[in-house]
């Protein structure tokens, strides 16, 4: 049971890295870095850190079959990160948000599938309460303000989380026992092709890193996109949700919201209303929620 938990504490804080990207984002935006410089470095970044642990390991060796999936995993990650982006750009953030966290209901329905296995009642449950909390979290219901929605938008906003979710489901089915360093890697190298794909025709439109932001500046918030969004994630996300499991990964990374919540208001001093204080508690309370013990006779 204790090792379990342990492995619960890696996605939870792994999620909780997630929750961090807005923050790494504003700041970046604040000094006037490209986006497409910011991704495709932070990507490099996290791939050069990941093939440095390889090599350190004497004993890892490459197998072309074992890559290919972990690799087309990797693409459905960079493809998270460019969906939100293009959800954030047609609808406001706190929708975006909205329609990205629905990941949690997907990976679980797509788990349920491939396993064909129904969710529990409390699972269920749990569920319910964390898209309730989502809601009052993103501050839709409190903000007053008339929701206008982009049917790009919303389709970009369902798109990653369904890249998402599939991301949650695939650590646990594929390529499971591989040793972490080697599938950090392959997933890696997947999010890194996809990045380049979307971020290159930008970069030759704009050959150099203008405005007011330096190259240290740019290279400062890559690093620091590569650690909190890249490097740690991955690495725990593939070291823990083959133990936890999809189902119960997919609602620990609701941890994300109430993460970039607080974070928001300590680092941004964002103010926070009642609404979204509930609405963390709720997503919380969702996540401390256990299955009844079975009575034994």
């Amino acid at each position: 049971m204790n090792s379990i938990i342990k492995y619960v504490f890696m996605v939870a804080f792994a999620a909780a890295c997630n929750g961090l990207l807005s923050i790494i984002f504003k700041f970046a935006l604040n000094d006037h870095v490209n986006t497409s410089y910011l991704l495709l470095i932070g990507a490099t970044i996290a791939v050069i850190f990941f093939a440095l642990i390889i090599f350190i390991k004497k004993n890892v060796y490459f197998n072309l079959r074992q890559c290919l999936p972990l690799v087309i995993v990797g693409l459905f990650l960079g493809a998270t990160a460019f969906t939100f982006s293009k959800a954030v750009e047609n609808l406001s953030a706190s929708m975006a948000v909205l329609l990205q966290f629905q990941f949690t209901w997907i990976a679980i329905v797509i788990n349920a599938v491939y396993c064909r296995q129904i969710p529990s009642k409390t699972k269920v449950f749990a569920i319910v309460l964390i898209l309730i909390g989502t809601v009052f979290a993103t501050n839709i219901i409190g903000s007053g303000e008339a929701i206008h929605l982009s049917i790009v938008g919303v389709v970009f906003g369902l798109l990653c989380a369904s890249c998402f979710g599939f991301y949650i489901f695939a650590n646990e089915h594929i390529q499971a026992d591989l040793h972490w360093s080697l599938r950090a890697f392959y997933i890696m190298v997947g999010s890194l092709i996809f990045t380049i794909i979307i971020t290159v025709p930008d970069i030759m439109s704009n050959p150099q890193i203008e405005g007011q932001a330096s190259l240290a500046i740019t290279l400062t918030h890559s690093s620091i996109l590569a650690l909190f969004g890249y490097c740690i994630p991955i690495v725990f996300f593939a070291i823990g949700i083959p133990k936890v499991g999809a189902t119960i990964s997919a609602m620990l990374s609701a941890l994300e919201l109430p993460v970039a919540i607080i974070a928001a208001m300590f680092l941004l001093h964002e103010s926070v209303s009642i609404l979204q204080w509930v609405g963390v508690i709720l997503i919380v309370i969702s996540l401390l929620i256990r299955e009844p013990k079975k009575a034994t006779h």
